[in-house]
């Protein structure tokens, strides 16, 4: 199941792949903070051929920021009585 982060708006924003292990829960957090503290927050992603690299994200400047991981499609419906 792969994961990504989205940084900016929906138009224009740039889109990066994380790592398998990445917690992103932890990520949403990281990043929030950073944007009410206005500060920076490093978080790993993937460059071209699986080689993950630091991003300096700057959330004194960042106006949206989505973080999300892809489910397999195909999990069915549950119905609860």
């Amino acid at each position: 199941m792969a994961k990504y982060l989205k940084l900016g708006p929906e138009s224009t924003g740039d889109r990066w792949t994380l790592p398998d292990n990445a917690d992103v829960d932890k990520i949403r957090s990281e990043i929030a903070e950073a944007m009410d503290m206005q500060s920076a927050v490093r978080i790993s992603v993937i460059m071209g051929k699986d080689q993950a690299v630091e991003l300096l994200v700057n959330g004194r400047s960042l106006t949206a920021a989505a973080v999300w991981e892809e489910m397999r499609a195909g999990g069915g419906m549950t119905i609860i009585d």
